[in-house]
């Protein structure tokens, strides 16, 4: 079954449970420089880069490599568990990445790196569609979710703000994005409607309007929604979204 366009075995690559991990020493002062002026990483120096030991990320299936200084993974708290500890990936300098997107990792590299990332190749399109800005706004959560599984705050902080100012046009495209994130999140992703501090600014008055305008075109037929409206596909396809949406509604946050 497809609802609104949407594969009905749809890959939930992304989805993992967040780690409670963070970072929470900085770097010496003189062994980092920042990146412009809003940079939320700290960045090492290439000098220190240049000495550091370099590790092979294999990534995804096709097996991709990138080769990243060590000195600029171990800011992470998994890559420094694997590479400073008793493991085979210290000793050979290699860590295997099979169910990450290589696409998705390459952002992480460059936020690690230079502060920052790069467009999609999609978002470079002459033409942007409804359709287009879409997937631009779900790569973007899928770098969020990235950012989460690894515990890299900077990833999370550069994709909300490509979040926050790609909008979405068309009622059904914006809520075929809310199924598309809940099909790939876990129930602790700050991607969801509930998150208080997460990237999208879903408000009850914004989810009100949403609502209704789903419900006036299905014709206000409760019936309808029950069996053919959209609104009664999305609780047949996301129960988890559903509730959550009729939370937010009736907390009037």
């Amino acid at each position: 079954m497809e609802i609104m366009g949407i594969p009905a075995n749809l890959s939930r690559r992304c989805k993992s449970k967040p780690s409670t991990h963070r970072i929470t020493e900085k770097p010496p002062e003189e062994d980092v420089e920042m990146y412009g002026f809003d940079s939320p990483w700290p960045l090492c120096s290439f000098a220190l880069q240049l000495t550091s030991p370099i590790i092979k990320l294999v990534v995804g299936n096709n097996h991709i490599q990138f080769n990243v200084p060590q000195i600029i993974l171990c800011k992470l708290p998994f890559f420094q568990a694997a590479l400073q500890g008793q493991f085979r990936e210290a000793s050979e300098k290699i860590i295997k990445m099979p169910d990450d997107d290589p696409e998705i990792v390459s952002k992480m590299v460059e936020v690690l790196t230079r502060g920052e990332y790069s467009l999609p190749s999609i978002a470079l399109e002459g033409t942007q569609t409804a359709e287009t800005r879409l997937q631009c706004k779900l790569f973007h959560a899928q770098v969020y979710l990235l950012g989460e599984k690894y515990s890299c705050d900077a990833l999370c902080e550069v994709a909300s703000r490509f979040l926050q100012v790609l909008p979405i046009t068309g009622k059904e495209k914006v809520l075929e994005y809310m199924v598309l994130v809940y099909e790939m999140t876990s129930s602790e992703s700050k991607l969801r409607l509930p998150s208080r501090n997460g990237p999208h600014n879903w408000g009850a008055e914004k989810t009100r309007k949403l609502i209704a305008k789903l419900w006036s075109a299905d014709g206000g037929n409760l019936a309808a929604h029950r069996k053919d409206g959209i609104l009664g596909e999305v609780c047949k396809r996301c129960p988890e979204l559903a509730r959550d949406l009729l939370a937010l509604v009736c907390r009037g946050e």
